[in-house]
């Protein structure tokens, strides 16, 4: 998680929640970072202590320069190793460290925060249906499919006209279309984090509800 502010220059400043030796910037001096040419300054203090290879002495100042700042970064490894858990003599432990940071810094790593924000939805309409309501629509729909395939007995018909008749108490017509939709997509919507509030209720209260009671044996 990364924060900003503004300084008094205008300039914005990330704030990480790493502490420490991991929150501050490496050691390094632009001018290390070029062996093979000395800055006029030190040219000139070599020729006042009469050295005579001033570039081979710049060139050895800064590769102990780069030793440091390579122990420097060793050192960072470990502490962010530690605070992630890790063990870098495991044969993983690159590994786990590179996927550590990328679900930490990274959007396409991020598996929690794309649930997260999948699950949060608009502000919808009120259910129209309660856990009652929603139980008959799907006994509605079930009782319709069979109708389809075979003529209803006379126990089914009178089931059916029972929970059509406590839907159409509720809602009516179009909503009533718009709810049977939503109930054949209600499983994948669910599980692709994009269901709507009656989809969830389904999913998550009535049908298990549902699977109890028919586990239940018949008086």
């Amino acid at each position: 998680m990364v924060t900003k502010k503004k300084t008094k220059s205008n300039a914005t400043v990330q704030l990480t929640e790493y502490t420490g030796l991991l929150a501050e910037l490496p050691p390094v001096y632009p001018a290390l970072f070029d062996p093979d040419r000395p800055p006029p300054s030190f040219e000139w203090l070599a020729a006042q202590q009469r050295n005579s290879e001033p570039a081979e002495r710049w060139r050895k100042m800064v590769l102990q320069a780069k030793k440091e700042l390579l122990a420097h970064r060793e050192r960072c490894w470990q502490l962010l190793a530690e605070k992630f858990g890790i063990d870098l003599r495991d044969p993983g432990g690159w590994h786990q460290m590179a996927t550590a940071l990328a679900q930490r810094h990274v959007p396409a790593f991020q598996i929690e925060h794309a649930l997260k924000r999948a699950r949060t939805r608009r502000a919808k309409k009120p259910i129209k249906l309660n856990h009652a309501g929603t139980a008959c629509l799907v006994m509605w729909s079930q009782l319709e499919k069979v109708k389809r395939m075979r003529p209803l007995d006379e126990d089914e018909t009178e089931a059916l006209q029972i929970v059509r008749g406590e839907v159409e108490a509720r809602v009516k017509g179009k909503t009533i279309r718009a709810l049977r939709k939503q109930l054949r997509d209600a499983m994948s919507a669910y599980w692709q984090g994009k269901e709507t509030d009656f989809q969830r209720q389904y999913v998550e209260e009535v049908w298990p509800m549902m699977l109890e009671a028919w586990k239940q044996p018949l008086d």
